[in-house]
């Protein structure tokens, strides 16, 4: 089931979607690792505005669960069980968003 456009975007907000590289751990770091380079982060809106224009340089994964995401996802969001080359698009220089649902 997809999410209408403004549960998508409180969806978005309370996931604090903005680029992530995957769940964050209590101390904040990403999956429990040391942060060893700044993500730059995008505002809920900004990530709105690239998928309302459909841009071809810009992917929304989400991280959670299978039934999390079979329940409700971001517009256009692809599910990934876990992150590898394979799954990932082939440009280099794409924008990368990944969210999970986080009680942190």
């Amino acid at each position: 089931m997809l999410v209408n456009k403004p549960v998508a975007l409180a969806l978005l907000f309370a996931l604090g979607a903005a680029v992530h590289t995957g769940c964050s751990s209590r101390d904040g770091s990403a999956n429990g690792q040391t942060e060893h380079a700044k993500v730059p982060e995008l505002t809920v809106d900004e990530v709105e505005t690239r998928i309302s224009k459909n841009d071809a340089s810009f992917f929304v994964f989400d991280v959670n669960p299978k039934e999390v995401f079979d329940a409700g996802r971001v517009p256009g969001a692809k599910w990934i069980e876990k992150v590898k080359a394979e799954v990932l698009p082939a440009d280099k220089e794409a924008t990368l968003v990944f969210y999970c649902a986080n009680d942190h």
